[in-house]
């Protein structure tokens, strides 16, 4: 059986007021209609007196109270999409690298002394990306460098009632060396230009020996030899100074050219100076 109320059972008034006493919070009628097979009361709001709405906006004026601005998501998926597209803003772009590079070189002596051939250079290496636009990187290398550096040695032997003197001319065909280069990298773009040091250290040396005999009489040439020495005539370590231009082909290979200046004097003697000029062209491949 279906119970009904009536409208003046139903109808509540509920009036309240701010703590300052100034604005009436609400004041509605509620209608609520219950039968026997749902319990559930049905809310109908009445429309608020429009004394009210007029009391509201008095008081936000007074008051000064700053007005609801409406929530729009649109700037926020603009910003989103631009940290997305951007290439410089992603989860990997402060991660390292370790990668591969080979290269052949030429080398010249002081004064732009050109030397004969072409050597080889072979390293790997790791970079980090520290900043936007900075990088820094770490590499071990070997290379070959082709000289042309040549010294003449002179000695006596006497045999019997006869004095013979042994000549030597020395010329160091090659240098092998171990280095570790240190650099920092301004990127633009696909472009990464770097500048750093470059410690290296001596290895073995390639020497070719021409030794001739003489007398008062007359000069014979005994013979020539060559092979990989190590001598006091050059220093072990010593350092370069390096700069260094990179492009990226595609993702992890790269085409750049490599200059290097030596220092100091590769040479261990006072009354000569040599600074090694080198230039580089390499390819590197990034495996991780």
């Amino acid at each position: 059986m279906a119970v009904s109320n009536s409208d003046d059972d139903n109808q509540k008034s509920v009036e309240s007021t701010s703590q300052n006493g100034l604005l009436p919070i609400a004041t509605t009628n509620i209608q609520t209609t219950t039968t026997d097979d749902n319990t559930t009361g049905i809310v109908q709001p009445i429309e608020l007196d429009k004394s009210l709405t007029q009391s509201a906006a008095n008081l936000k004026d007074k008051e000064g109270i700053m007005p609801i601005l409406d929530l729009s998501y649109s700037g926020l998926e603009d910003s989103l999409e631009s940290i997305d597209s951007d290439p410089l803003v992603n989860e990997t772009s402060y991660s390292s690298s370790i990668y591969l590079r080979a290269g052949v070189n030429k080398t010249f002596g002081s004064g732009f002394e050109n030397y004969s051939g072409f050597g080889q250079s072979v390293g790997v290496g790791c970079h980090r990306q520290i900043r936007p636009h900075w990088m820094i990187s770490a590499e071990l290398n070997g290379s070959r460098l082709r000289t042309g550096d040549t010294a003449q040695i002179d000695g006596q032997t006497a045999y019997g009632f006869t004095q013979f003197e042994n000549q030597y001319v020395v010329t160091t065909k090659e240098l092998l060396r171990a280095n570790t280069t240190l650099m920092a990298h301004y990127r633009i773009k696909r472009l990464y230009l770097g500048i750093g040091v470059q410690p290296h250290a001596l290895i073995a040396l390639k020497n070719e020996t021409d030794q001739s005999v003489s007398n008062n009489a007359n000069q014979s040439d005994v013979g020539t030899s060559q092979g990989y020495y190590q001598w006091n005539r050059y220093r072990r370590l010593g350092g370069n100074g390096v700069i260094d231009l990179q492009y990226q082909i595609v993702d992890d290979t790269f085409l750049g050219i490599r200059s290097s200046c030596g220092f100091n004097n590769s040479l261990n003697i006072d009354h000569k100076t040599l600074r090694l000029l080198q230039f580089e062209a390499y390819l590197k491949l990034n495996i991780r």
